[in-house]
């Protein structure tokens, strides 16, 4: 019974105190930040971009391990076809393109789990709305929201609830971007590239028609990000084909250098 209730009050410290809190509190500061107008969905999309620019270096392995994909899938599948049945055969094959390629299955981990951290971070936050209760957490240095707190979107959206719109607007994103990806693709789509492309936006939208609107936002924001960076991708490779090429000149202007950090460019 001790080590069940240990076990539950070191869960709840990790998640308040390393992932919970560091997020919420930079929440707050950009929310506090507002001049003059304070909007938590304005503030939602300088949090999603600053941890953007933050998490630059790993969203720049995953989209360069997202190219190495469909090679190990193509090894995996040759392996199989090798294989001809032969089971022990196949699962020695396959142990060694996974360790071979260890370390793009590792930041793709890596990956998941800090979207993992986001979906149950965000989720926590709207769901319960930002009670006084929550005030404890924030840092000293962080100054606490005068009440009530607006949790909408330019009075769009009330962030807290769900929001129909929102979700399909979400929706509509994914399917979006699934096609360009697909669309882009340098090799020829297979059937199940477009049952994804149909799919995902469909059950994504019926699986979080219950999830706060805040969380929604997060996503249609992420999902604009990541449309822009297949754009500028893409926009980059027809340069390349025309015969156009970078400016060797290096960007100093900081705004400059963190939005093609963002961007992906």
């Amino acid at each position: 019974m001790k080590n069940g209730k240990l076990k539950l009050d070191m869960f709840e410290f990790i998640f308040n105190q390393i992932l919970y809190r560091p997020l919420l509190n930079i929440l707050v500061l950009f929310y506090d930040l507002m001049p003059v107008y304070k909007d938590m969905g304005i503030a939602l999309i300088v949090f999603v971009l600053f941890m953007n620019l933050l998490l630059s270096p790993l969203r720049k392995g995953v989209e360069q391990s997202e190219e190495i994909q469909d090679k190990i899938m193509a090894e995996l599948k040759k392996a199989e076809e090798e294989s001809k049945g032969n089971i022990i055969k196949y699962k020695k094959e396959k142990a060694a393109i996974l360790k071979k390629h260890r370390k793009i299955i590792n930041l793709r981990g890596l990956d998941f789990l800090v979207e993992g951290i986001y979906f149950v971070t965000l989720w926590w936050i709207f769901s319960k709305g930002l009670p006084k209760q929550e005030w404890h957490l924030l840092y000293s240095w962080i100054p606490t929201p005068s009440n009530p707190v607006n949790l909408t979107f330019l009075n769009l959206f009330d962030l807290t609830t769900v929001s129909s719109m929102l979700n399909l607007i979400s929706a509509v994103g994914i399917f979006v971007v699934l096609f360009l990806k697909t669309w882009w693709k340098p090799k020829k789509a297979t059937r199940e590239d477009y049952m994804i492309i149909f799919w995902v936006p469909f059950a994504a939208y019926f699986i979080s028609s219950k999830l706060p609107a805040g969380q929604e936002f997060f996503f249609s924001i992420t999902e604009v990000i990541y449309f822009i960076r297949l754009v500028s991708k893409q926009i980059k490779k027809i340069g390349k084909k025309m015969g156009f090429e970078e400016s060797p000149v290096p960007v100093k202007d900081f705004t400059n250098t963190a939005w093609k950090q963002i961007s992906g460019s």
